[in-house]
């Protein structure tokens, strides 16, 4: 079944298309879905063109099912492919074609002008929070270790068992400050890698690499 069969992504901007599952002519489905992706990526970079105008080649010759624009092919499909999935192979070349046109448009409009200057806005943004944040959490553990420094042997006094102390207030103080630096620690990196896959996200070039340090946080909290 189409499940069992390995399959290989046709991607724009880092997401699927469609699928190649079968070597066509001796070229691998890796192959192929490279030589794809990167016809649609130089047909979507140049913004003269308009995805409306993509059509559907069927050549009873060579038994292919074509994507083309003005004469030149964007991707080369056969009876084969649409074996592989278990449809007909002119309803996958129309499903394809809209596929293909809408992941264009959906690519071209990621990357206007307005979209990456509101990513800049957000990023200034989220920036001024991060700085307001670790600004916050330095001042209030300087501000919390002064305040244990004081307590030192009064409200925090040292431990002693059968008369002889053990553990002297500054000792106590100490471990305490210890652990705090190291919660702060952890609150720091934990705050840095949202700040990170955050700002990612607002970039349609970086928005993979955030939706993946997100996938990986989630299994790791698993």
């Amino acid at each position: 079944g189409s499940d069992q069969t390995e399959r290989v992504p046709v991607e724009l901007g880092g997401n699927p298309i469609f699928y190649f599952r079968v070597p066509v002519a001796g070229y691998s489905p890796e192959t192929r879905a490279k030589v794809t992706a990167k016809r649609i990526y130089a047909f979507a970079r140049d913004r003269s063109l308009d995805p409306k105008g993509i059509g559907v080649v069927i050549d009873d010759q060579t038994k292919t099912y074509n994507l083309v624009f003005d004469g030149d092919n964007l991707a080369i499909l056969t009876e084969a492919d649409a074996q592989a999935i278990g449809i007909d192979p002119v309803t996958m070349v129309y499903r394809n074609r809209v596929l293909v046109a809408n992941a264009i448009n959906d690519w071209r409009d990621a990357r206007t002008p307005d979209k990456y200057a509101l990513a800049v806005l957000y990023t200034l943004a989220a920036s001024l929070g991060l700085i307001v944040t670790l600004f916050a959490v330095y001042w209030g553990c300087g501000w919390l270790i002064r305040r244990l420094r004081r307590w030192q042997g009064t409200r925090i006094p040292g431990f002693s068992l059968l008369g002889n102390e053990l553990l002297s207030a500054e000792r106590i103080v100490d471990g305490i400050w210890e652990l705090i630096k190291l919660a702060r620690l952890v609150f720091v990196l934990l705050v840095l890698g949202y700040f990170s896959s955050l700002v990612l996200g607002f970039f349609p070039e970086t928005k993979r690499i955030s939706d993946n340090l997100n996938e990986y946080a989630i299994n790791a909290a698993e």
